[in-house]
């Protein structure tokens, strides 16, 4: 014997709109994951501020000259005679990578010229200074 349960002339049918939620819901958490998973190739130290300090750091060089006066390639301890020639091997795929120097507010400003003048003096010219914006500016 036959039931009939009033659904035998109709198609199934797969409902798209529950789908297509879980599609956006999973890119918006992929979209969230990767901005959060930014690069980080410097050292910890504490920079000084500017008011004119903002720069997207997305792929850099990192110079850290700490409070010490000790000079680091990102994250890597260098001499101030090895630092031009490692740049120029990591320089060797990107020509134009940019090039920051964080250095630390109690680092003597002698080092930082000492390793700026070392950088242009071996063809490195393009070289910024990182800072962070000063409190209570536009």
């Amino acid at each position: 014997m036959k039931l009939k349960t009033g659904f035998e002339g109709k198609k199934t049918r797969i409902d798209m709109i529950p789908l297509i939620d879980i599609v956006f819901l999973l890119l918006v958490f992929f979209i969230y994951a990767m901005l959060s998973m930014t690069i980080q190739r410097g050292l910890k130290v504490n920079v000084p501020q500017s008011v004119t300090g903002s720069v997207n750091q997305d792929e850099y060089i990192s110079i850290t000259i700490n409070a010490e006066g000790d000079i680091f390639l990102n994250k890597e301890r260098v001499t101030l005679a090895e630092l031009p020639g490692k740049i120029k091997i990591l320089r060797a795929s990107n020509p134009d990578q940019k090039i920051f120097i964080n250095g630390d507010k109690k680092t003597e400003l002698g080092i930082a010229i000492e390793t700026l003048d070392t950088l242009r003096s071996n063809g490195i010219e393009e070289i910024n200074f990182v800072t962070t914006k000063a409190e209570g500016t536009h």
